[in-house]
């Protein structure tokens, strides 16, 4: 079967990320400044994760009822993760901010605050791809489009995130979130400015407690409807 380097997508052409086990295409989104693919910014790495991420989505073979897949790989790559350990010794640098294309706040450490022993190593590459529709839910009108790719595992949505609705979700995010930060270009960089900063973990979790009681209204509203 030949192998495009995009297709047109309601009049739109989009980049052809990868294939399926089976042939089938998945795409990223039209406009590069959406996309959800995070690409190593060191150069060897980002062509190893150029390589790695099409043979991640050529390992995932869709079941008639999947609308979500998410596959983790372990490639013969390493990757530097984009995490830090938070401790004692660099708990003075984490900050918290909203990401651009994100609703919540994040624990992030600027990288001129890390050094080269903190940075977790990973081999991992994730891709999580959603079945999407144009026009309808006609077979002919869906496609795959990858929502996420990164390195590293599959980890969940951070705490705060929105898709986290039971307290299970939201303890288990905190589990796996609350003692990492994530590395950033500066106390600037992706960073969206709408939104103020905030510096110490007590406004932190002062948010996220906030945050969980305005989620959880918002359920409920949508209940009632």
């Amino acid at each position: 079967m030949e192998q495009r380097k995009s297709l047109i997508i309601s009049r739109r052409s989009r980049p052809v990320v990868g294939y399926f086990r089976d042939g089938q295409p998945v795409v990223d989104k039209f406009d590069p400044t959406r996309s959800h693919i995070h690409y190593p910014a060191d150069p060897v790495e980002r062509a190893n994760f150029e390589v790695a991420l099409p043979r991640v989505i050529a390992g995932i073979e869709p079941r008639p009822d999947d609308r979500k897949i998410v596959r983790t790989e372990e490639t013969e790559y390493s990757f530097d993760s984009g995490l830090v350990h938070i401790d004692g010794s660099n708990q003075e640098q984490v900050f918290y901010a909203v990401r651009k294309g994100r609703s919540g706040y994040s624990q992030l450490i600027s990288r001129e605050d890390v050094t080269e022993e903190d940075i977790q190593i990973t081999s991992d590459v994730t891709a999580v791809v959603k079945l999407r529709g144009v026009g309808g839910r006609d077979p002919k009108n869906l496609f795959w489009e990858v929502a996420t790719a990164h390195v590293g595992g599959a980890g969940g949505g951070e705490p705060g995130d929105p898709s986290l609705v039971t307290p299970e979700q939201r303890a288990e995010a905190e589990r796996l979130w609350l003692d990492k930060a994530i590395i950033v270009d500066g106390r600037e960089g992706g960073i969206d400015e709408r939104y103020p900063k905030l510096s110490t973990v007590e406004e932190y979790l002062g948010w996220l407690a906030a945050r969980y009681v305005w989620l959880d209204e918002n359920l409920r509203r949508k209940k009632r409807m």
